[in-house]
């Protein structure tokens, strides 16, 4: 193995340690955890043997790494801080998104008469939705407690499918252009999340993600950029728009995250002009800095 290929590999790995922190929550009591401490995870799924070196290193003990049956949400403060700032360097070292070391860090919302935090409730109704149990994430919200541990059954299963697609790319790459790199997603319901998470942890960081879902007489699409990118003239919204319109699609969003759906079959012209339009928006910024 070369070594550009130990370096991705190496950049996977620590990934699913933050996608796993950011997607899978623990369901925990009030008063059990401060604000601005590292997300609640028990990292059952993806990479938790990396977690466990990860703890070997820094002499955290926790059940990821084997040598006790405690999990993440049983360390003390220190070990907490440990582990975050541990999970933080790994991230630096492979130079992912600098709004990725946000996931490791946040305000939590306990809402008091649902016995729940507000970003825990947001992942079960995301995960409800995504999976086409829109009505299950009604009830969820309508405090149905019976909904809710459905719910966190479909959140585990969402987890595994976003963290299916990434292992797949880990071993297949993208597909790279000039300027932004795309991918196949059979699921259009998956394909913002896993753009999302790939580009804040692992993916080339110079050109945005677009991932593609070929359905019935049309493909969506979905893109995701970084807060560099951003800041480098990119605008993904308008590149979406106007190439969607030249092949009788449509597109839009935001400069950071926007989506299209163009005809089947236009899906070559398509990411050619998309190439050529966030090409075009980097030139000008160069030529023209604020």
């Amino acid at each position: 193995m070369g070594a550009g290929e130990q370096r991705r590999q190496a950049r996977v790995r620590t990934a699913f340690l933050g996608s796993e922190v950011q997607i899978q929550r623990d369901r925990i009591e009030a008063g059990k955890k401060s604000p601005r401490e590292i997300s609640d995870s028990e990292l059952e799924d993806g990479r938790s043997d990396e977690l466990g070196e990860a703890c070997r290193h820094t002499g955290v003990a926790c059940g990821c790494c084997g040598k006790t049956e405690a999990s993440v949400r049983d360390l003390d403060a220190g070990g907490r801080r440990k582990l975050t700032s541990v999970l933080a360097a790994r991230l630096v070292e492979q130079h992912a998104a600098p709004e990725a070391l946000d996931i490791l860090v946040a305000d939590r919302y306990w809402i008091e008469p649902d016995q729940i935090y507000a970003h825990d409730l947001e992942a079960y109704v995301n995960s409800c939705d995504r999976l086409g149990q829109e009505g299950l994430g009604m009830a969820v919200c309508l405090g149905d407690r019976e909904a809710l541990s459905r719910a966190e059954k479909l959140l585990d299963e969402y987890t595994s499918k976003v963290l299916g697609y990434l292992v797949s790319l880990e071993s297949k790459g993208l597909f790279p252009k000039k300027h932004i790199q795309f991918f196949y997603c059979d699921d259009a319901s998956l394909a913002g999340v896993v753009a999302g998470t790939g580009m804040l942890f692992f993916f080339d960081q110079t050109r945005p993600t677009l991932g593609l879902s070929v359905l019935d007489g049309v493909t969506k699409v979905s893109a995701r950029g970084t807060r560099a990118l951003i800041a480098a003239g990119v605008d993904l919204a308008a590149a979406l728009r106007e190439a969607a319109s030249e092949v009788s699609g449509n597109g839009g969003g935001h400069n950071i995250a926007s989506g299209a759906t163009v005809p089947k079959g236009k899906e070559d012209r398509f990411l050619t002009r998309v190439d050529e339009i966030v090409g075009r928006q980097l030139e000008a910024a160069r030529a023209n800095p604020q």
